[in-house]
C-alpha cells in the first residue's frame, strides 16, 4: 500500500487486516466487524467470527486480560458500537 511503510495484508472474505513494519518486532491484526467506519486500509467484507478468551466471549472477558504481556488486545469503538477488535503482538518485549 502506497500510504504505508508497513507491509499490509488484507483477507477480504474474512474481514481481517494485518500490518507490520517488521514481523520480528510488531504485528497488528484487526478484525473488522463494520467496515463502514473508515478505519484506513480495510477488507471488503466484515469479520463475522467469534473471539473467545478462555472460552468466553470477548465482551465478557476483555477486562481480565492483564497489562503485563507481549501482546495487546482492545476493542475499537465508534458511535458506542464495537466496530473492530485489534490484536497486537510484540515478541521483542
Amino acid at each position: 500500500m502506497k500510504q504505508s511503510k508497513s507491509k499490509v495484508y488484507l483477507w477480504d472474505d474474512l474481514g481481517i487486516y494485518c500490518s507490520t513494519n517488521d514481523p520480528e518486532k510488531m504485528l497488528m491484526l484487526l478484525l473488522v466487524e463494520d467496515n463502514r467506519y473508515g478505519l484506513g486500509h480495510q477488507p471488503k467484507k466484515n469479520f463475522t467470527g467469534l473471539v473467545l478468551i478462555d472460552g468466553e466471549s470477548i465482551e465478557n472477558t476483555l477486562q481480565n486480560v492483564e497489562a503485563d504481556r507481549p501482546y495487546m488486545l482492545r476493542s475499537i469503538i465508534k458511535e458506542n458500537k464495537q466496530v473492530a477488535i485489534a490484536l497486537g503482538w510484540n515478541p521483542g518485549i
